[in-house]
């Protein structure tokens, strides 16, 4: 990451945008933050069943699972999902 900023930095970019989620390792490297939100427009039956079953149900439970997890579980889950 260092390296990347500082290449950019010599090209003549002064902005970087690292996305979301803003996790802390993002807001070390970073001096300022934009709010952003996270919006489904489905085309679809499918992807209406899929904005109201996964993405307002099950990941958001999914994410207070995983964050209120112990390390050792998270770490577990994470490099079982990262092949």
């Amino acid at each position: 990451m260092d390296l990347s900023q500082r290449q950019t930095i010599k090209d003549g970019m002064r902005l970087f945008d690292l996305m979301i989620p803003g996790d802390p390792h993002k807001q070390s490297w970073s001096n300022a933050r934009a709010l952003v939100h996270e919006f489904h427009a489905p085309l679809s039956l499918g992807g209406s069943l899929y904005g109201d079953g996964y993405l307002s149900l099950l990941r958001p439970i999914a994410r207070r699972f995983y964050y209120s997890a112990p390390a050792a579980i998270r770490s577990y889950f994470t490099h079982l999902f990262s092949a």
